[in-house]
């Protein structure tokens, strides 16, 4: 919201036609401001388990001479400003920013995160800007970001742009994450992935039966040696865009999954022991078949609902 409180509104649920009752609790759980205690601009927000502690964490692009903010939330329903520690207040201040999203492009097991800018107003006969570089933000482990340069990171980011939504895909199935970025006055850009040496990775794609086909809230667990991943399925997604519904754990050099378990929005719950890595696993909910993807090719996959 520009400039005032961010809401997060709680769904307590309620016996009416409905059946829900929403509660603003963003004062009581550290999201209605930044660390300094001021409310921002707010365009785009992405959502993932970024520290491994198993609880969603926030990024929440903002208005240029603003930052854009990183809420860590360290126990259950309660965020902090995690912004400057991670490196990636100070980078955002000059941007206008709008689309976001959070993926692990060299899929070594730390999520990275992508930005994309653009003014309202042409600002250039002041000194200003109006279209803006994208930004790419390599997290390099323990918490912490570093802006890759366009010799570092390819020719696209370091064009300048209106950029505004951003949505995450791998749109030709190679196990890359890639991103689409929807620009004022300028094509679609596909932005793909071509990262050589990457780690070992397994993809998860969701049908639920019990109740919406795609499964907003089931929460997907991957434990990978010392590591375990932790993801939900949102709907949500980045600044007026929505990401394939596909779900990918970057493994790193782990070359085996000891366990992956799927909750259902249903309360179902689907144990995977050991499953096959480096491929998507398609899983229905109550089934006891689904489908590995190796590439372009389908096998079919065991499992245990």
């Amino acid at each position: 919201n520009d400039q005032v409180p961010n809401f997060l509104l709680r769904n307590r649920m309620a016996d009416n036609e409905f059946g829900m009752s929403l509660y603003n609790e963003a004062f009581t759980t550290g999201l209605a401001f930044n660390e300094d205690g001021l409310a921002m601009a707010c365009m785009g927000i992405a959502a993932d388990d970024i520290d491994g502690n198993g609880r969603t964490d926030l990024f929440v692009t903002n208005f240029r001479d603003e930052s854009n903010t990183l809420y860590l939330q360290d126990t259950d329903g309660l965020f902090v400003d995690a912004t400057n520690p991670a490196g990636l207040r100070a980078p955002s201040y000059p941007f206008v920013s709008w689309g976001t999203q959070f993926l692990d492009a060299d899929r070594d097991g730390n999520v990275d995160v992508a930005v994309v800018s653009g003014d309202v107003d042409d600002y250039t006969k002041e000194g200003g800007q109006y279209h803006m570089l994208p930004q790419f933000f390599q997290n390099e482990g323990r918490m912490r970001f570093r802006e890759l340069t366009a010799q570092e990171a390819g020719p696209y980011f370091g064009k300048k742009f209106l950029g505004r939504g951003l949505a995450r895909l791998d749109w030709n199935q190679d196990g890359l994450m890639d991103y689409c970025v929807s620009n004022v006055r300028d094509p679609i850009s596909l932005v793909t992935n071509v990262s050589e040496g990457a780690g070992h990775f397994v993809s998860v794609v969701l049908h639920a039966t019990e109740t919406a086909r795609d499964p907003f809230g089931a929460v997907v667990t991957v434990k990978a040696g010392e590591a375990t991943y932790s993801k939900q399925l949102v709907g949500g997604d980045g600044y007026m865009a929505s990401n394939q519904r596909l779900l990918q754990f970057g493994l790193g050099d782990a070359s085996e999954i000891e366990e992956l378990t799927v909750r259902w929005p249903s309360g179902r719950e689907l144990k995977l022991t050991k499953p096959p890595i480096d491929g998507t696993l398609e899983l229905v909910e109550g089934y006891s078949v689904g489908t590995l993807w190796l590439g372009h090719q389908p096998q079919s996959l065991k499992v245990t609902p």
